[in-house]
């Protein structure tokens, strides 16, 4: 009986990561005023998708086919990239 009220308190601790900062952040799409992500579209993106990401005049990006203008793009509070559907990507803060 210990033991299923212990894994059911560890299945009730929420997962912080990167779904934390972005889900109550105030990261909206200013195209749609969209918040950018919710717990089901927002995704890391994969080494050969960050590889592919091409740049388009005006600072916009295109990431999976996709082109996001520069105003939906936002800098990541953990250094990694993101793409939240097709409203926002996270990227690395540009140094």
């Amino acid at each position: 009986m210990r033991l299923a009220i212990i894994l059911l308190m560890l299945c009730a601790v929420p997962a912080i990561g990167h779904d934390h900062w972005i889900n109550h952040g105030k990261y909206m799409d200013p195209t749609t005023g969209v918040h950018c992500c919710d717990e089901h579209d927002c995704k890391p993106l994969e080494p050969a998708a960050i590889e592919g990401i091409l740049r388009v005049d005006g600072g916009g990006l295109i990431v999976d086919g996709v082109t996001f203008q520069k105003r939906q793009l936002h800098n990541s509070e953990d250094g990694k990239w993101y793409r939240c559907a097709s409203r926002c990507v996270f990227r690395p803060v540009e140094g």
